[in-house]
């Protein structure tokens, strides 16, 4: 799990993913979901979960809200996946599976 340090509070903050123009997305210590700016950050670090739990750099709140996050995610990246191959001809759909089991 990547966590980076905020320059003014000092707290960890949860990297989920870059979301483009210097901004990436992170759990918050209050457990919200924000795209902020990384030049609000100096460091990042790289551990496990666990670890940095125990260690209370994050708390277990946000390592959940990750989670939820990535599931969700998931579950609507399917359902997405889902509506398009509905709308395709059938000859579309099969050449799309085909495509992606290679």
């Amino acid at each position: 799990m990547e966590i980076y340090k905020h320059k003014n509070t000092g707290k960890y903050f949860v990297y989920i993913h870059d979301s483009g123009d210097n901004k990436a997305l992170f759990v918050t210590p209050l457990n919200e979901i924000k795209a902020l700016s990384l030049c609000q950050f100096s460091e990042d670090e790289d551990g496990d979960e666990n670890c940095l739990v125990s260690n209370r750099l994050i708390e277990a709140e946000q390592v959940q809200k990750f989670h939820e996050y990535g599931k969700r995610r998931s579950e609507e990246n399917y359902e997405n996946a889902v509506d398009a191959l509905s709308e395709m001809s059938a000859s579309k759909g099969k050449y799309f599976i085909e495509s992606l089991l290679k």
